[in-house]
C-alpha cells in the first residue's frame, strides 16, 4: 500500500468522523439542511421530465396503481437529478402523496421492513446521502432479521461498481421509541441536562417509530478493516416509518423526534441506476 493511499485514507477518515457525528445513521441536522428557495425550483420542470406519452402509458395500463405511478414519477426524477438534495422541493409533495397511500399500519413490525435497503434519495447532509468530501458513493442500510442490530453502509465508488476501495459501516441498535423527545440527538434525561416532551398515554409508538443508537464506525480499505471507532455513549436518532411495500419504504428521521426536525429517506430494494 503506497504512502499516498494511506494519506488519502487518513484524510477521508477525518472528514467522515466530522460528518458522522452530525448526521450519519439516518439523522437530520436542521442547520445543515438545504435552503428550499424558490430559485432552485427553476432547475427542474416536471412537465418536461415526464412526457405526456409516459402519462398515457400509465393511464392505459390497468395493472398500474396510483401509488405505482407516483413511485415512477419520483424514481425518474431521482435518476434524472442523481439524488441531489435540491430536488426535495419537487419530490417532497410526491412523497407525501405516496405516504398517504400507505396500507401497512405497523411498518416497523412487518418482516419486510428489515433486510437490505438502498438509499435512492435523502435531503440529509453528507455522508448519509453517500457523499464523503468530494467523493460520491452510495448509501445502504441492512437491518438484521433477528435481534435489534442494523448497519448503515457507505461505499466508494457507488454500489453499482465493482472497483470499490472504501467502505464505512456504522453499527447500531434499535428499540421501540417511547415518545420521549431526544435532546438534539443525545439520549439523555432531565438528570443529565436533556429535555423531554411528555408522550401521549396509550400510543403504540413502536409500530412506526424506532429510536436508534449509534455504536461504532468501521473503516475498510480495499476490503481490509483498518479502523474502528466507538461513538460517545447516548448518540441516538428517531426514525418514523411513513410508507412500506415489497420494494419501497420511506423513513423520516430526526435528531429529536419532532416532525420539524426530520429528513426524508426514500429507499428501494434495488440499487439506484446511474443517469444515462
Amino acid at each position: 500500500m503506497t504512502a499516498l493511499r494511506l494519506d488519502l485514507f487518513k484524510t477521508l477518515v477525518s472528514l467522515f468522523l466530522i460528518f458522522a457525528t452530525i448526521c450519519h445513521g439516518f439523522s437530520s441536522s436542521p442547520s445543515f439542511r438545504p435552503v428550499r428557495s424558490s430559485s432552485r425550483l427553476q432547475l427542474f420542470d416536471l412537465k418536461s421530465i415526464f412526457s405526456s406519452s409516459d402519462t398515457d402509458k400509465t393511464t392505459a395500463s390497468s395493472s398500474v396503481t396510483e401509488v405505482d405511478s407516483l413511485k415512477g414519477q419520483v424514481e425518474e426524477l431521482i435518476i434524472v437529478t442523481q439524488g441531489k438534495a435540491a430536488a426535495i422541493h419537487l419530490l417532497d409533495p410526491i412523497f407525501e402523496q405516496i405516504e398517504s397511500q400507505n396500507t401497512v399500519e405497523a411498518p416497523n413490525r412487518d418482516p419486510n421492513f428489515k433486510g437490505r435497503w438502498h438509499v435512492w434519495f435523502t435531503d440529509c447532509p453528507p455522508p448519509s446521502n453517500g457523499q464523503l468530501g468530494p467523493f460520491q458513493g452510495s448509501a445502504e442500510q441492512d437491518i438484521v432479521a433477528q435481534g435489534n442490530e442494523y448497519n448503515n453502509i457507505l461505499r466508494l465508488p457507488s454500489n453499482s461498481r465493482d472497483d470499490q476501495w472504501l467502505t464505512v459501516v456504522l453499527d447500531g441498535i434499535w428499540e421501540d421509541w417511547d415518545g420521549k423527545e431526544l435532546s438534539d440527538g443525545d439520549d439523555s434525561d432531565s438528570s443529565t441536562g436533556g429535555s423531554f416532551s411528555t408522550p401521549l398515554e396509550g400510543t403504540d409508538w413502536g409500530a412506526k417509530y424506532w429510536k436508534v443508537t449509534f455504536l461504532r464506525l468501521n473503516f475498510s480499505l480495499f476490503g481490509n478493516l483498518l479502523l474502528s471507532k466507538d461513538f460517545p455513549a447516548g448518540v441516538a436518532r428517531v426514525w418514523r416509518s411513513t410508507y412500506l411495500d415489497d420494494d419501497t419504504k420511506i423513513v423520516r428521521a430526526s435528531r429529536t423526534g419532532r416532525p420539524d426536525d426530520e429528513s426524508v429517506f426514500y429507499m428501494k430494494r434495488s440499487v439506484r441506476p446511474n443517469k444515462n
